[in-house]
């Protein structure tokens, strides 16, 4: 299927790494120091299939929690580096995401919100870890969706985001930050906007998908965006398996001259980010 012209989605856009000049960008700082970064998780009893694991209720957020906690996860990172376009110069998407996922958190905790991001860039919990939380915890999960490697899986994901609302009494909301790109058409540009209708909680996501969509068309009046609601077949994995609000925001198309030199700038994304905070503090003022 297409649509104006564009083919259709794959459920995760990633390329290929390619060989690059250098380049220097400024304005990414560290952000790893100043954001909450998820508990670590202590393993007393390995998972086997030997070991009886006595399991709690299987978990159901309530909706909404009592504490305003967002999770916010940077697409891609460690092993999956997700796009890397020349006109990034050398810079990978799952850099950008970081930068962006860190300056959201820091918007959203001046807002009053608690903030968790689901990685830090370098650890990421293993599999016998994320399944000993899961079961401690009641998270329901399909064991053999998990991939055990150097790459942080969209269900591994939304797995741990499941557990770490779990730990906290439920959340607002699961933002997953990513950056586009698209084959052979460098004159495509602007944000995209996902949730998905047929998760649990899409009462709430629908809320958040329209609050994100109307504040990025007033910021942005004369950019592309294009809303999509998607079927559990369409969608993306971490809008399904989550079980919170969620919605996936592309920041822009990094094969564009105008969306990369955007992203590549420190007060752009500064002011993508508060857009963001905005809109998600509005949603979340509705139902305090």
């Amino acid at each position: 299927m297409q649509t104006d012209g564009i083919p259709e989605r794959p459920d995760r856009m990633t390329e290929p790494p390619a060989d690059s000049a250098e380049i220097t960008v400024s304005g990414i700082p560290d952000t790893t120091t100043a954001v909450t970064k998820a508990p670590p998780i202590t393993v007393t009893e390995p998972v086997t299939d030997a070991v009886q694991i006595s399991r709690p209720p299987v978990y159901t957020a309530v909706y909404p929690p009592a504490e305003p906690l967002v999770i916010v996860d940077a697409g891609h990172g460690f092993g999956d580096p997700g796009c890397i376009p020349e006109l990034l110069g050398g810079l990978t998407e799952k850099e950008l995401t970081l930068d962006m996922a860190g300056v959201l958190c820091r918007k959203l905790e001046a807002k009053g919100f608690k903030t968790l991001m689901l990685h830090d860039g370098k650890d990421f919990p293993s599999f016998r870890r994320l399944c000993s939380l899961a079961d401690s915890l009641g998270v329901e999960y399909e064991v053999e969706k998990f991939e055990d490697n150097n790459v942080f899986s969209p269900y591994e994901r939304s797995i741990y985001a499941n557990c770490l609302a779990a730990q906290r009494g439920g959340a607002v909301l699961y933002i997953s930050i990513h950056v586009n790109t698209i084959e052979n058409n460098p004159d495509y540009s602007g944000f995209e906007i996902d949730y998905c209708i047929d998760n649990p909680y899409s009462e709430f996501s629908k809320q958040y998908f329209d609050g994100i969509v109307s504040e990025v068309k007033k910021n942005y009046p004369s950019e592309r965006i294009k809303a999509f609601e998607d079927s559990w077949e369409m969608g993306f994995v971490v809008t399904k398996h989550t079980r919170m609000p969620s919605v996936l925001f592309e920041t822009g198309f990094a094969t564009n001259k105008a969306d990369a030199a955007r992203l590549l700038d420190a007060d752009e994304r500064d002011r993508l980010m508060q857009t963001l905070a905005d809109a998600i503090g509005k949603v979340w003022g509705i139902f305090k």
